[in-house]
């Protein structure tokens, strides 16, 4: 093997940028994928006992993806409901290097919501499918 394509595949596997000016990976802001929601790893987490006045922290668990990194999350109180809408960060990379397939835990989005008033309520998390398909899990709460 050649000394130069030898030096390159060692750069290579090391993750180094073996082509000099490789712009930087662009990076866009999305709804997060929902995970699935079943009892092991709920989509929605959040305490039985809810107080108001008193902050509870809720999370929104989105699913990690290969080329995908954990983002922001927005929260806004409508109509009945505080709506939790989970962002990731998809990251292309350009033609020469990859996405790995590496296992990683799921993404918690956790925001501290406080509750001004007592009674029902939903929390709405607001995300995504795989395929980018607009997806709604709710989870019916009491307020004390």
């Amino acid at each position: 093997m050649r000394p130069v394509l030898l030096l390159a595949a060692v750069a290579l596997i090391a993750g180094c940028d073996v082509f000099p000016g490789t712009p930087e990976p662009e990076r866009t802001r999305v709804p997060g994928v929902l995970v699935t929601g079943d009892a092991s790893t709920p989509t929605i987490r959040v305490l039985d006992q809810i107080r108001v006045g008193v902050p509870v922290r809720i999370t929104v668990m989105t699913q990690s993806l290969p080329c995908n990194e954990q983002g922001d999350t927005e929260v806004e109180f409508v109509d009945g409901a505080v709506e939790i809408r989970p962002y990731d960060v998809t990251v292309v990379y350009d033609p020469v290097r990859f996405c790995t397939a590496e296992e990683k835990p799921d993404f918690p989005h956790t925001v501290s919501v406080t509750f001004p008033d007592v009674g029902p309520l939903l929390v709405r998390a607001i995300g995504a499918t795989y395929e980018g398909t607009p997806q709604v899990r709710e989870l019916g709460i009491v307020v004390r």
